[in-house]
């Protein structure tokens, strides 16, 4: 077995974006931005540049000078090194081989449900179900802004998670009727 690093998954997302090429911070922010990535890891624009300079530290990547194609201050574009490589390409494998579960707060709300009146519950599983919907349409909307030069792998992520929400909007809605009748 491989040796696993510490890595968070912010630092996953960035070294993910690496691999495709090299790039510089704002590089990464622009696609962060329109691959719409900040709906599934937390990668806040000023964390870019800490996790870029951490992981440089690390000895996970390089960096180099490179000219701005306007004019201005030299950019330090940054691509893996090859310890960086291994780092990444372990904590993917690890995370594709495994299945997780658990670790998920509406699992809680479930385990209790019995224990609440059932309009309250058919109410608050509503909430959840508009919720859902909504996050389903903006991420089909992201989709239907993607072009030819989108990376199968993005479009992958999209369509699973968008096949992650409709299971979980189908599961709503037969469950909603059982719950939500009152006794």
């Amino acid at each position: 077995m491989r040796n696993q690093v510490r890595i968070t998954n912010a630092e996953l997302a960035l070294l993910s974006l690496l691999a495709e090429k090299p790039m510089h911070a704002y590089q990464i922010e622009q696609i962060i931005e329109k691959r719409g990535m900040r709906d599934w890891t937390s990668i806040g624009f000023s964390s870019i540049y800490y996790l870029l300079k951490k992981m440089y530290k690390a000895g996970w990547l390089t960096k180099k000078q490179k000219e701005s194609e306007i004019g201005g201050a030299k950019k330090q574009v940054y691509e893996f090194s090859k310890k960086g490589k291994i780092v990444w390409e372990n904590a993917i494998i690890n995370l594709l081989q495994h299945a997780y579960s658990g670790d998920n707060p509406f699992l809680i709300g479930i385990s209790v449900i019995s224990q609440l009146r059932s309009d309250i519950v058919s109410h608050a599983l509503s909430n959840h179900l508009y919720e859902l919907e909504k996050i389903s349409k903006s991420l089909r909307e992201k989709v239907g802004k993607n072009d030819e030069t989108t990376p199968l792998h993005v479009l992958a992520m999209f369509d699973y998670s968008l096949n992650q929400i409709n299971a979980s909007i189908m599961w709503i809605k037969k469950w909603k009727n059982i719950f939500g009748q009152t006794d």
